[in-house]
């Protein structure tokens, strides 16, 4: 169980990396070809990969990427997936304080986990702004 949950979750990482870094293969003459008229695509010539690498801004396509670039997208998903994390920890504390039937300890566990959950998330929402602010001062964008 833990192989395959450590596999999907680095194929995970992976493909969401590879599909936000700009690397459309389509130029824009190749894009203009699969739309029609009012820039409709023509869904009959064009396959998946095909409309996923026109969808992507031309501007972004082609365009090489850099080390701060890959370190902000690693920050940014691991920020995102912290702040599920916190929030998941709040619905789940709300459930169990809800169903604690009156009995005091999962009253008081269900209220640790979300304070806590709470805290985590003001901490990490904190973390990015600082970090943003100060990454902002030496002129790189988060």
């Amino acid at each position: 169980m833990k192989k395959v949950t450590i596999k999907f979750l680095v194929t995970l990482i992976t493909a969401s990396l590879l599909s936000t870094a700009g690397f459309a293969a389509k130029t824009v003459a190749e894009c203009n070809a699969l739309t029609g008229s009012g820039g409709i695509y023509n869904l009959k010539n064009a396959s998946f990969s095909d409309l996923i690498d026109c969808a992507t801004p031309q501007q972004a396509q082609n365009t090489p990427i850099s080390p701060m670039g890959i370190i902000s997208l690693i920050i940014t998903f691991i920020g995102g997936i912290a702040i599920l994390l916190s929030i998941l920890g709040i619905i789940l504390g709300i459930l169990w304080m809800a169903t604690s039937s009156g009995d005091k300890t999962k009253y008081e566990n269900a209220t640790a986990i979300l304070k806590n959950s709470v805290i985590a998330l003001i901490i990490i929402i904190t973390a990015n702004q600082i970090l943003a602010l100060l990454l902002n001062q030496f002129g790189f964008t988060l």
